[in-house]
């Protein structure tokens, strides 16, 4: 395949993720157009890294009219970046599967229709299950049965990875997937966003699992190498799904141990809970549940897509995985450590939020 020359479209790229991805486009000269959830263009544009420079479309790939625009937005697309899913921590059962599944099929039908000859997919670690221990897994291990998948996030994650793949030299379209770790990307990115609910104090639950905590300025790299390496006719990674998970010299991170950096950079006071505490709000919140499933059928639209006392559960697990295959097939090599890319977010977040930090 020789390449198109053509733009490339961040797909939720106004988040801190997609900062960074537009920032290493823009540094390689690439031509870039975002499509992203902004309620104004005004909104957008403070979210763009060059506003004069890069091209903005409202995008929502959860709603039922959205294929038409798409086809306007996705014209002369070179490679198509899909960073987009709802709010990890907030967003429901069926918002996950609205956007991460349907809404993925209509972005893969839309790059078919318009001839976009590249698509990279921003997958997870969580296509392996969140409440499975992973140890130093690698691609060469079969994801669990489908029927030990209790989070919502979890499993729509794997479904859109699958038809990511699925789609590959389909309608001359090459894919792959990057699964990424947990994303040290930007101020109120959602790995970061609770710990400011509480301005001056941060709960720190004393989780002892290891975790792969990542930079996304390392990942913004990642995705771009994986558009290039596409455009080789035999290229190895179409049609791949890639670990890319690892922050510099491979050292998995702690839980308590990005929230207590994270913390100590603001200047903000640790409150250490030991894990038992977890446990038994976990239990509170089950209770609490089975109480209200007595009066409201549970539904999904009311079912989170991560519940509270599974995610106090899923940080019990360890989640590590072997990213050889991203530095053989990517050259995938991150400059940043997690503990830098968390001083670094500390840093901005002081920068975005001053008002937290007036007193």
């Amino acid at each position: 395949m020789a390449t198109s020359q053509g733009v490339h479209v961040i797909v939720g790229g106004l988040g801190g993720m997609g900062r960074c991805l537009q920032h290493q486009l823009l540094a390689h000269g690439k031509q870039v157009r975002v499509l992203d959830l902004a309620p104004s263009a005004q909104a957008a544009t403070s979210r763009l890294v060059h506003p004069t420079s890069i091209e903005y479309a409202h995008c929502d790939l959860s709603a039922s009219n959205t294929t038409d625009m798409l086809h306007d937005a996705l014209k002369n697309a070179e490679t198509v970046y899909s960073l987009v899913t709802p709010d990890v921590l907030k967003g429901s059962a069926a918002a996950m599967r609205r956007t991460n599944v349907e809404g993925v099929q209509t972005l893969i039908t839309a790059c078919q229709t318009v001839g976009v000859p590249k698509l990279v997919y921003a997958s997870s670690m969580a296509v392996t299950n969140h409440l499975i221990e992973h140890k130093e897994e690698t691609e060469q291990v079969p994801l669990p049965d489908w029927g030990t998948y209790q989070l919502a996030y979890d499993r729509t994650k794997r479904q859109g990875e699958e038809l990511v793949l699925q789609a590959n030299n389909s309608n001359n379209l090459q894919t792959c997937s990057l699964r990424l770790g947990s994303v040290m990307a930007g101020p109120g990115d959602y790995a970061t966003r609770h710990i400011l609910e509480r301005p001056g104090q941060v709960i720190s639950i004393q989780f002892p699992r290891l975790i792969d905590t990542v930079s996304a300025r390392d990942l913004a790299v990642a995705f771009r190498s994986a558009s290039d390496k596409m455009d080789a006719t035999d290229s190895a990674v179409g049609g791949k799904a890639i670990f890319t998970t690892k922050s510099k010299n491979d050292q998995a991170a702690t839980v308590p141990g990005t929230i207590e950096l994270f913390a100590q950079e603001l200047g903000w006071k640790v409150v250490k809970l030991p894990a038992s505490v977890a446990v038994a709000m976990a239990h509170g919140y089950r209770a609490k549940e089975t109480v209200k499933g007595l009066f409201h059928a549970p539904n999904e639209e009311s079912t989170p897509g991560l519940p509270f006392d599974l995610v106090m559960e899923l940080c019990t697990k360890e989640m590590t995985f072997d990213n050889s295959l991203a530095k053989e097939l990517l050259d995938y090599q991150p400059q940043e450590k997690w503990e830098d890319a968390v001083i670094r977010v500390a840093k901005e977040t002081r920068q975005a939020h001053p008002e937290l930090f007036s007193s």
